[in-house]
C-alpha cells in the first residue's frame, strides 16, 4: 500500500512536470521496483529500464531519436554496466567506486553528447561527484517544504532554503569549472561509423580494466584515450561551401582542411543568427577558429550575425574584412571598431586584391569589386565581390550587388579600362565563366542582368532569402534570367542549407532538406 502511495505521488508528479522522458523513465522504473519489493521478487535494472523504454517507445517511437531520451537510458545503463561491474570487479572502496560510476557514465554519453551538442564537458566527472551527494539533500528540503506550506509558508520558506542554498553551490561549481582552461571541448559532430568505433573501445577498456594484469590495466587508459579521439571529426581535403539558412539574410561558410573563412552572417529574419545558427553549425565541424572574416557590406541581414561572434567571443577570428568603398558607412564602422576592440586585425578589400593562404596555400581568393579610390553612395553596390577559385572548380559571391555595380565590375574587369595591380584577363584572374554563382541581393528583380548573366556564364545559382519573405525574393523575373542563362537553381528558402563539395575538378551538391522526388539532391 505504502508503494502503491508513493508511486501514485510520483505519477502526479511526473504529469506536473510535463511528462518528460527522463521522468516518466525513473518514475516506471521506480514503480518496477516497489512491485518487486511487495511481491517478493529481485529488481533488475536493465529489466526495469527495458520495460520503461518499451512503454516510452509504444506511445511515441520518435522519442528514440531525441537526446532527452537517448542520454537518460544511457546514464542508467552505465551505472549497472559498465559502473557496477566495474566497482564489483575492481571491489573499489567508496570513493573510487563513486569515480568509476561517474567515469562511466560520463564516457558511455560523450558520443551521443557529441552527436546533440558538439561538446564535451571535460570536467563533468569532477561535478558529478559533488552533484550526486547533495542531491538527496535537494529532495529532503523539497519534500520538507512543500508538507510545511500546508501548515505555515514561514517554516516552508525555510525548510526550501536548503535546496535553495544547494543549488547556489551548484550554480557557483557550474561557473568556477566552465572558467576553467578547456572547460567544453569543441569536437563536433561524429558520424555514425566513429560512434560505433568509441563504443567497441569503451568495450575493450572496461574488459582490459578488469584484468588482474597491472599491463593491461595500464593499458585500458590508452585504449579509452583512443576511443574517445576516434570521435574527432575528420578535416575535409576537398573545398566545402555551405550556404546556410539564416532566413531572409546571407551566411557563407568555406572550408578546407583546417582553415577557413566566413563570408557574412545576418538575417532579418532572424534575431540572432549567429549566436542561434551560425555558432551551433561550426560547433557541430568541430570548427573554434576562423582564419578570417569578410563583411561584403553594411547592411543588417549581412553583419548582424557577425556582431554577435564578436561579442560572443566562443571563436576565434584572425581578420575582419571590410569594403573599402564602405569606409565611411557607418554600420561598417562600427563592426570594424568591434573587432578593433577584440583585437582582430581589420583590412579593407579591394579590385585586385589577393586574400590567398586564408583557405590554405591550392585555393586563391581574388577581390574584384570595389575598385580604389571609388565614390560609391548606394550600400549595396559598396559589397565586396570574391571570386574562389580552386582548380577547375570557380565561385564568385557578389553580396548585394545590383546592376549598377555590375556593370562597374565589368568595366573593372576588361583589360582596356583597368591596368593597375589588377592583371589581366589572359591570366584568368578578371570576370569570366564561373561554376557556381551566389546571385546578388538575394535574387532581387534589381541584381543579375542577362548581361552580366551572359558573361559569367553560371552553371549553378544559389539564392539565399527567407521563407515567405516580405521582399518577395528571389523576383520571377530574376529567376527567369537565372534559367535562361542555364543555371540550375538553388535556394535556401526551399532547400534549407546548402552544401558544395568540390576536389577541383567535379562538384556535389548536399541540400539540407531534400525533395525525395529530386533524384539529383544529394
Amino acid at each position: 500500500m505504502s508503494g502503491g502511495i508513493a508511486w501514485g505521488i510520483l505519477l502526479l508528479y511526473g504529469i506536473m512536470t510535463g511528462g518528460a522522458p527522463s521522468v516518466i523513465r525513473a518514475i516506471g522504473m521506480t514503480g518496477i521496483h516497489f512491485l518487486a519489493e511487495a511481491t517478493g521478487r529481485t529488481y533488475d535494472l536493465p529489466s526495469a529500464a527495458a520495460v520503461s523504454a518499451c512503454l516510452l517507445l509504444l506511445r511515441r517511437p520518435f522519442l528514440l531519436t531525441q537526446a532527452a531520451f537517448q542520454l537518460s537510458f544511457l546514464a542508467v545503463g552505465a551505472v549497472y554496466f559498465p559502473g557496477g561491474y566495474l566497482v564489483k570487479k575492481t571491489k573499489a572502496g567508496n570513493i573510487a567506486g563513486m569515480l568509476l560510476v561517474s567515469g562511466s557514465i560520463q564516457a558511455v554519453t560523450a558520443p551521443v553528447i557529441l552527436f546533440h551538442s558538439f561538446e564535451i564537458p571535460l570536467y563533468g566527472i569532477w561535478i558529478n561527484l559533488l552533484v550526486v551527494p547533495l542531491m538527496t539533500g535537494v529532495v529532503i528540503s523539497g519534500v520538507l517544504g512543500m508538507f510545511a506550506a500546508l501548515f505555515a509558508f514561514p517554516a516552508a520558506g525555510l525548510l526550501f532554503g536548503g535546496a535553495h542554498n544547494i543549488f547556489w553551490i551548484y550554480e557557483r561549481a557550474g561557473s568556477l569549472f566552465l572558467s576553467l582552461p578547456h572547460a567544453r571541448l569543441t569536437w563536433g559532430r561524429p558520424d555514425f561509423w566513429q560512434i560505433a568505433g568509441a563504443y567497441i573501445g569503451i568495450l575493450a577498456a572496461v574488459f582490459l580494466l578488469t584484468e588482474k594484469s597491472s599491463i593491461f590495466r595500464s593499458l585500458s587508459g590508452v585504449v579509452l584515450i583512443i576511443a574517445l579521439l576516434i570521435l574527432r571529426p575528420v578535416s575535409p581535403d576537398r573545398l566545402v561551401v555551405t550556404f546556410l539558412d539564416v532566413g531572409q539574410g546571407d551566411c557563407i561558410f568555406l572550408q578546407k582542411g583546417k582553415d577557413s573563412l566566413l563570408v557574412d552572417c545576418g538575417s532579418s529574419q532572424k534575431r540572432t543568427p549567429g549566436k542561434d545558427i551560425l555558432v551551433p553549425f561550426l560547433k557541430s565541424r568541430g570548427i573554434s577558429r576562423i582564419n578570417a572574416v569578410a563583411a561584403t557590406h553594411g547592411d543588417s541581414d549581412h553583419i548582424n550575425g557577425i556582431r554577435e561572434i564578436l561579442e560572443l567571443k566562443e571563436l576565434k577570428i584572425k581578420e575582419l574584412i571590410l569594403s573599402e568603398a564602405g569606409r565611411e558607412d557607418e554600420a561598417s564602422s562600427r563592426l570594424g571598431k568591434k573587432a578593433e576592440e577584440s583585437e582582430i586585425p581589420v583590412r579593407y578589400g579591394k579590385t585586385g586584391d589577393h586574400f590567398n593562404g586564408i583557405l590554405g596555400p591550392d585555393v586563391e581568393i581574388i577581390c574584384l569589386y570595389p575598385q580604389e579610390g571609388e565614390i560609391i553612395r548606394e550600400r549595396n553596390d559598396q559589397s565586396l565581390v570574391f571570386l574562389i577559385r580552386y582548380g577547375e572548380f570557380r565561385l564568385l559571391l557578389t553580396g548585394d550587388l545590383e546592376e549598377g555595380g555590375e556593370r562597374r565590375l565589368m568595366e573593372t574587369s576588361e583589360p582596356e579600362r583597368y591596368s593597375g595591380t589588377f592583371i589581366k584577363k589572359d591570366t584568368e584572374e578578371g570576370l569570366g565563366p564561373v561554376t557556381v554563382l551566389k546571385a546578388g541581393h538575394h535574387g532581387a528583380a534589381t541584381s543579375s542582368s542577362m548581361e552580366f548573366l551572359e558573361k559569367i556564364s553560371p552553371k549553378l545559382a544559389v539564392l539565399s532569402y527567407g521563407r515567405k519573405n516580405r521582399y518577395g525574393h528571389p523576383a520571377p523575373d530574376t529567376v527567369e534570367r537565372l534559367q535562361s542563362a542555364g543555371a540550375k537553381l538553388l535556394g535556401t528558402g526551399e532547400c534549407g542549407a546548402i552544401e558544395l563539395y568540390s576536389d577541383g575538378q567535379g562538384l556535389r551538391i548536399k541540400k539540407w532538406i531534400v525533395d525525395l522526388a529530386d533524384k539529383s539532391a544529394g
